[in-house]
């Protein structure tokens, strides 16, 4: 039998992220605190161990930036295109 791999479907979407599971949702606050006004930053979400900023659409994650990343510095770090 094979082994079972468990899916993560909370687990941060960055690729850079190496955190578990991050369940803040009061990120919506601090992004308008910065000025984000978009329509997903209602329901962003933000990883606690890199600080990376994502939305959910259908199924899949949106990365859109950074908050508070140790490296980047604290702030709003919009996702380059």
């Amino acid at each position: 039998m094979p082994a079972m791999v468990k899916r993560r479907n909370s687990a941060c979407p960055s690729e850079d992220c190496r955190g578990t599971s991050p369940p803040q949702r009061y990120v919506a606050r601090r992004l308008a605190d910065a000025g984000v006004e978009a329509e997903w930053a209602k329901t962003a979400r933000r990883c606690s161990y890199c600080g990376c900023v994502y939305s959910i659409s259908g199924s899949a994650k949106v990365v859109r930036g950074h908050l508070d990343n140790e490296v980047l510095g604290l702030g709003w770090r919009p996702k380059r295109v």
